[in-house]
């Protein structure tokens, strides 16, 4: 049950912090993801290691969102508090992503090969319907700016894996 909590939640909350950006509605899409984010806490079995993972993923967020919006590769529409910079929507979705990591995407921690597999095909894919959503705009080609996703995303979700499992030796199985 908590799984599907975990999943349903994120979902939820990102379709509904696309949804607010897209209508310029920047407080309400980050209160989306924060919701997601006061949800897994309050199911957390380990608050202090998750809030670790959700900040690491929120610095993340903001190093690769950054980027995103000075290379001129995305454009958000709900702006962030400051220009150049990520918007608060969309660190807030980093961290509603990470809620995932020790709960539903808890089996990938060993399979890295995967989670960049994963990453390089989701990444792409979520940014994408976020933008057909109308939560942002990317530059053409868009296959281009599609190909840069996939790269930041297959190295920064094994990265964030890593550290959510506790560091670069394998975890021992159970």
């Amino acid at each position: 049950m908590r799984i599907a909590i975990n999943v349903a939640a994120f979902y939820v909350g990102w379709f509904a912090a696309v949804w607010a950006a897209a209508k310029n509605l920047p407080v309400e899409a980050t209160l989306a993801s924060v919701a997601v984010v006061l949800i897994h806490m309050l199911m957390s079995e380990n608050r202090r290691h998750d809030w670790a993972v959700i900040v690491l993923a929120a610095l993340t967020g903001i190093i690769v969102e950054t980027i995103m919006v000075r290379s001129g590769l995305a454009v958000y529409q709900a702006a962030g508090p400051a220009d150049g910079f990520a918007p608060a929507w969309l660190v807030a979705m980093w961290m509603a992503f990470a809620t995932l990591f020790n709960v539903s995407l808890n089996w990938m921690k060993h399979r890295l090969w995967l989670a960049v597999l994963f990453a390089a095909i989701g990444g792409p894919v979520s940014y994408y319907f976020g933008m057909k959503m109308g939560g942002m705009t990317m530059a053409e080609p868009l296959w281009a700016t599609l190909s840069l996703i996939a790269v930041m995303w297959g190295i920064a979700f094994p990265l964030l894996l890593i550290y959510a499992r506790g560091g670069i030796a394998p975890a021992p199985q159970n």
